[in-house]
C-alpha cells in the first residue's frame, strides 16, 4: 500500500495503537516512523502505558538521560531512535520513562529537582575576590540590582490622547470674557474656549 505523506503514516502508526511522539517533534521523518513501523525503534504501545504523575520535572535533558539509562539496561538494549531531548517533549519523555520505570524517583510524591537540575534554575554569577591591601577598590560606588533600580529612573505614566473636539457644536463649551480685562489684554473672542465640565451630585 502506497502512503503519500509523513503526516499520513505518523497517523496509521498511532491508529495501530503505538505511542509516539506528536506530529511537530523533531524525531518525526519518514526514517523514524518506518523504523518505528518496523519495530526496529521501540515505543510504546497503548495498551501497556503507564503514567505516572511529575508535576515538577527537571530539565528535559535529565529525563532524557534517565530514559538513556533505561533503555540500555533492557534485555535486550531498547533502541528509542530519538537522538537527543530535542526530538520530543518533556511530556513524552516522562511517560516513556514511567512506563519503563513506573517506581523512577521522578514519579515520587516528595520528589523536587536539585537546583543544577531544575528548568528554573538560572547561572549565579560567582563574584572575583581581589586583595584590597592597597586599598585599590575604597572609596569606588557600590554597584547593585538595588543602586540601580533607585538610580534616577522615573516610572513612565501612561499619556492618554485626548480625541478632538468641535468647538463649536459642543453644548459643554461656551465663550467666556474678563470684564475686568482692558481692550488690549482681551484675547480675541474666537480663540477663547473654556470647558464646562458638568458636576453631578
Amino acid at each position: 500500500m502506497k502512503v503519500s505523506s509523513k503526516k499520513l503514516l505518523w497517523e496509521a502508526i498511532r491508529r495501530n495503537g503505538v505511542y509516539i511522539p506528536e506530529y511537530k517533534c523533531k524525531c518525526i521523518n519518514i526514517s523514524y516512523l518506518e523504523n518505528v513501523k518496523s519495530e526496529k525503534y521501540w515505543a510504546p504501545p497503548y495498551r501497556h502505558l503507564v503514567i505516572r504523575p511529575c508535576p515538577t520535572p527537571p530539565k528535559k535533558a535529565v529525563v532524557f538521560n534517565e530514559i538513556m539509562k533505561a533503555c540500555h539496561n533492557q534485555d535486550p538494549v531498547v533502541q528509542l531512535g530519538i537522538k537527543d531531548e530535542h526530538g520530543a517533549t518533556t511530556e513524552y519523555f516522562l511517560h516513556v520513562l514511567s512506563t519503563i520505570n513506573p517506581d523512577h524517583p521522578f514519579f515520587g510524591k516528595g520528589y523536587l529537582p536539585s537546583a543544577e537540575d531544575s528548568k528554573y534554575s538560572r547561572a549565579k554569577k560567582e563574584a572575583i575576590t581581589y586583595d584590597n591591601s592597597d586599598g585599590f577598590f575604597d572609596g569606588l560606588p557600590v554597584y547593585s540590582k538595588q543602586a540601580r533600580a533607585s538610580s534616577g529612573r522615573r516610572s513612565r505614566i501612561p499619556f492618554k490622547r485626548r480625541a478632538p473636539v468641535d468647538d463649536d457644536h459642543d453644548p459643554d463649551y461656551e465663550d467666556v470674557e474678563d470684564d475686568d480685562m482692558s481692550e488690549e489684554e482681551k484675547i480675541p473672542e474666537e480663540e477663547v474656549k473654556v470647558s464646562r465640565k458638568k458636576c453631578s451630585k
